[in-house]
């Protein structure tokens, strides 16, 4: 579909991907201001570009991706997306059961 797209806006594939009804390609402030105002009314709370990084982290974790592919696919430079990726409860749970088990053991 995606090849559709591109042979029906752009035979020769030079302009950007994606692009505003006066042909300029969208920029970071561009998607960030349009989304605010699109989910204004049904999301609230403060929205930015972070949200993305945080959102594709915490499910690059759910996808079982290993620590240091999340790292490299949101560019961080260092082990701070931790601090984004959010517990599974079922994780806690599983984990919570194992401990339990490991004790009860050992008495």
């Amino acid at each position: 579909m995606l090849y559709m797209y591109c042979d029906y806006r752009d035979k020769e594939r030079r302009r950007p991907l994606f692009q505003r009804s006066n042909g300029r390609p969208f920029t970071r402030n561009y998607v960030i201001d349009s989304l605010r105002s699109l989910t204004a009314a049904q999301i609230p709370g403060h929205f930015s570009g972070h949200s993305f990084r945080r959102g594709a982290a915490a499910t690059a974790q759910k996808a079982g991706l290993p620590q240091f592919q999340n790292q490299l696919l949101g560019r961080w430079k260092s082990d701070a997306f931790r601090a984004y990726v959010d517990a599974d409860p079922s994780d806690i749970t599983r984990l919570a059961r194992r401990l339990h088990g490991i004790t009860n053991n050992r008495s």
